[in-house]
This record gives C-alpha cells, sequence and structure tokens, in this order.
C-alpha cells in the first residue's frame, strides 16, 4: 500500500499552503515530501477515479476552488483555478458519478452543486438556501450546513445552525439541477450538529454535534423515508472545564469500527460496532496533541491519522497512531487545518 497525505495550513502567511507527506508503514511514520501549493485551502477533497484533488479557500467575499491531479508520486500538478460567489466553505467533495463538486457553504446558510467537465470545476449547476437560526446567538445566528453525506439518491446536510439534517434529492428539470428538500431530521436544540459518516457493512448514519458533545446512531426507515435514532451518546470525559466542540467522525476496519474527534478534551475515541445490533461500544480514548480537526484511518484500521489544528494550549501537528492507540509519528505544524489522504496498491515508502 502507498499513501500520501495531505495537510493544509492557514493563517501563517508565506506559510500557507498544502503540504504534502508520504506514509512508512512498516513503522508508522510520514516522511515530509514538501510543500506542495501555496494556496491557503481550508477543505481539500479527493477524487479517487479520477486522481484529483480539490482544494477551496475560506475567505471573507467569495472563493476560489483549485484542481490538481495527483501524480505517480503524488506530488500535485494544478490543472484549473476558478473564482465563486459563495464564502466560508466548510466542506467539499465530488459526487460519486464525477459529474458534481458538492460544497457546503456554511458562512452563506446554503450549499451548492458545482458542475465538473473532466474533473474541471466549471459553473454553479444548483444552489440551496435553509431558513432559520438556532438557540445559541453566537454559533446559531442562521443556518450552517457543515457537511455533505450523499446516499444513492439523497444528500444528507448537518446544519449546525438549524439543529438539522437536511435531506434534499438532486432533480433534473428541463435540463437545469435542482436540489430538492424531502425532509429534515431533527436534533436537540442548541446540539450543532457537524459531520456525518454511513457504514456499507450495516447501512447505519453516525452524526457528531459540535455544540453538543454527542455522537449519534441512526437507521433507515425506508417507508417512512427518514432517519430513526437508536443510539445517544456523549463524547466527554469530564476531564477539565475548558470549551469542546466535537469534530470529525470516520467509519473504519471494514465498518467494525468508528472514529469520533472531540476537541478541548483533545481526544479520538474508538467504538466497536456490534454485528447483530449496530450499538457502538467505546473501547479506547486516544490523547492528541492538539484539537483533532480531521481524523483518517486507512483501510484496514491499523493506523489512524490525525491533524490538530492550533488553539489556546494546543498545538499544531499531524500525528499517527497504530490500533492499540500509541502514537508512532508526531510532526509539529503550525497552522494545520484540512487534511486528505490518498492511497493506491503498491509498495511504499
Amino acid at each position: 500500500m502507498r499513501m500520501n497525505l495531505y495537510c493544509t495550513v492557514i493563517g501563517q502567511k508565506n506559510r500557507d499552503g498544502i503540504y504534502r507527506f508520504r506514509f512508512e508503514e512498516k513503522k508508522g511514520m510520514l516522511l515530509e515530501a514538501g510543500k506542495e501549493e501555496s494556496f491557503p485551502a481550508a477543505a481539500l477533497a479527493i477524487w479517487e477515479r479520477g486522481r484529483i484533488l480539490y482544494a477551496v479557500s475560506q475567505e471573507q467575499e467569495g472563493s476560489r476552488i483549485c484542481s490538481y491531479s495527483i501524480q505517480p508520486d503524488g506530488s500535485l500538478t494544478r490543472r484549473t483555478e476558478k473564482e465563486y460567489g459563495f464564502s466560508g466553505v466548510s466542506y467539499v467533495k465530488a459526487s460519486e458519478d464525477g459529474r458534481f463538486l458538492w460544497v457546503a457553504a456554511y458562512g452563506c446558510g446554503a450549499v451548492a452543486a458545482v458542475s465538473l467537465q473532466d474533473g474541471r470545476p466549471g459553473e454553479v449547476a444548483a444552489w440551496k438556501a435553509f431558513p432559520g437560526g438556532g438557540i445559541n446567538p453566537k454559533r446559531q445566528e442562521f443556518s450552517h450546513p457543515h457537511f455533505i453525506l450523499e446516499r444513492e439518491e439523497s444528500l444528507f446536510v448537518p446544519d449546525l445552525g438549524t439543529d438539522q439534517i437536511h435531506r434534499l434529492t438532486p432533480v433534473w428539470r428541463q435540463g437545469k439541477l435542482t436540489l430538492v428538500c424531502c425532509g429534515n431530521t431533527e436534533l436537540p436544540a442548541g446540539s450543532g450538529p457537524r459531520h456525518m459518516a454511513y457504514n456499507p457493512e450495516n447501512g447505519e448514519y453516525y452524526l457528531v454535534t459540535e455544540l453538543g458533545n454527542e455522537i449519534f446512531r441512526y437507521v433507515w426507515d425506508g417507508r417512512k423515508k427518514e432517519l430513526v435514532c437508536r443510539q445517544r451518546q456523549s463524547l466527554l470525559a469530564g476531564w477539565g472545564k475548558g470549551e469542546n466542540l466535537a469534530a470529525d467522525v470516520r467509519v473504519f476496519g471494514k465498518g467494525s469500527r468508528v472514529l469520533a474527534s472531540e476537541r478541548g478534551e483533545n481526544t479520538i475515541q474508538i467504538f466497536e460496532v456490534d454485528k447483530e445490533s449496530g450499538t457502538l461500544t467505546l473501547i479506547r480514548r486516544i490523547h492528541t496533541d492538539g484539537w483533532p480537526r480531521n481524523v483518517r484511518a486507512d483501510g484496514t484500521g491499523g493506523w489512524i491519522f490525525a491533524a490538530n489544528e492550533e488553539y489556546g494550549n494546543s498545538r499544531g501537528s499531524l500525528e499517527v497512531f497504530g490500533e492499540d492507540g500509541n502514537c508512532s509519528c508526531r510532526i509539529p505544524l503550525k497552522g494545520a487545518y484540512a487534511m486528505e489522504t490518498f492511497f493506491e496498491e503498491g509498495e511504499g515508502v
């Protein structure tokens, strides 16, 4: 297995950009390959089938999307750069068919579908804004879509601002794409839903709430066309009295495990998935060097990767952990923000 890890650095002036690291699997080490680009990206996405990395800037007015070809050695070659009117992008993802780039515009209270032609971002094909807000005046003054999960014919959009998961259906009408809202899943007031993950082994969904610091487990009711909550559990251990904000959730280990990261207490929590009931059981808490904004795992779950954001006393860094929770590699990286990994067959470093 070969793996390249890409991590953005922002807020560091001339150090801003996209950095690449090669993974040495036998030792669990990341080796810095260098700065690939000076583009200050706040969100990354990889379209594996097309070997393309997308990077989106997070600016006060408007955004830029750059696309890069991933070369055989993992290095990046810029393909395109295009400006857009939406701002405050929190998430970007290529559609499963490679026709669109799904964009969560946190700062605009909306999501967008950007058309792709041969992997190159084009015009905005569809735009969907969400009304309302929440009870937290500082964080929920209006809608804040944070993530987009594509499943078959639906897009699930956790909205931190309205305490809802919006379910959208892309519909073609007279040659034009429309994102139609087909229902909402309500969350507890002030919980702030952030990221979701889908488990292909049992068909269940997971959600972490940034403000409520909880993980929710859902099943899909095909008759009622809605998500039904089967489990709700706190992510907090009760350490310290500072600010805590849940961040990321991922499925790994062929559906047998779930990762959830918690900023503040600075932990990555590993849950085991019961094969019969689907129940999540916490089996390990891993302490991180900083705010674990993004977490990833390799295909087998043997290695866990964390991009730690610098905040307060937390340090910006990249870390690698074995399945036993021990840290095998820590690289200081001031300004670390978004992270993506690209795995492919072949011998590693």
